[in-house]
């Protein structure tokens, strides 16, 4: 790589990583990996989710069904769950406004 291009990269990188919202976006991910509370739903989760595909064909499948997606939704509405999907979102617009200013400047 030569050198021009590298420094330009290098550039963009610590660009977008002193982005405001790129700070939030990995603070709010650690914050979420360190959630013991998240981590136990997120195991419960999987374990609910694995129960209703081998429910399918028996009585007790509604009941199954209902597990899994009572727990999904109470993780989905975690506030840092909200706050890291939305920042997610802002994170990924970003990108795109990136990706498209280094396609204008070919």
């Amino acid at each position: 790589m030569d050198s021009f291009l590298k420094e330009k990269l290098d550039e963009f990188i610590s660009l977008f990583l002193e982005q405001k919202e790129v700070k939030q976006y990995f603070a709010l991910k650690e914050e979420i990996e360190n959630s013991n509370e998240l981590n136990e739903l997120s195991k419960k989760i999987v374990e609910a989710k694995k129960s209703l595909a081998l429910s399918f064909g028996t009585n007790n499948h509604e009941e199954k069904k209902k597990e899994y997606l009572d727990l999904q939704a109470k993780y989905d509405s975690s506030p840092l769950i909200v706050n890291y999907k939305m920042i997610k979102e802002e994170v990924e617009y970003l990108l795109k406004e990136f990706e498209d200013k280094l396609k204008l400047s070919r």
